[in-house]
């Protein structure tokens, strides 16, 4: 009977964990390419919308990842996504379920504070900072 219950649990734990990566290599294969920022919107500022061709762009390429700011690059470095099942530990604020459940970590030396990422189609939102004390933002990107 032990031996049943073993081979249940263990069976349970695999699939979870195999499910898990393929929802990330997903969103990694998902979030290649250039993306164009098109809304800023925050706790503190009424949301800021930017006309296409702004410049102001994400680029992902496999493990690595450059930050432009009006067509000038300003942060690179390689990142990873890890799933994240608890997005109020990175933004202080809840989200919905099944939502923003993916993180982008960057290298140390770019300076960029962990994303929490949501891809739909070719849109791209990602919340990121502390909006419990008015320091989080959402971007919200189209895939350029």
């Amino acid at each position: 009977m032990r031996l049943i219950v073993c081979a249940f649990l263990l069976t349970a734990l695999v699939s979870g964990c195999s499910k898990e990566k393929r929802n990330l290599k997903k969103a990694d294969a998902s979030l290649k390419g250039v993306w164009e920022l098109r809304l800023v919107s925050g706790t503190m500022l009424p949301p800021q919308p930017y006309a296409a061709g702004n410049e102001n762009r994400l680029e992902f390429d496999g493990s690595r990842f450059k930050k432009y700011e009006n067509g000038t690059p300003v942060k690179s470095g390689t990142y990873n996504i890890v799933h994240e099942p608890n997005a109020q530990d990175v933004i202080c604020m809840m989200v919905d379920p099944g939502t923003f459940d993916e993180k982008i970590v960057f290298n140390p030396e770019s300076d960029l504070r962990p994303m929490l990422i949501e891809i739909d189609g070719d849109k791209l939102a990602v919340l990121t900072g502390c909006f419990a004390i008015d320091g989080g933002a959402r971007y919200d990107y189209v895939r350029k």
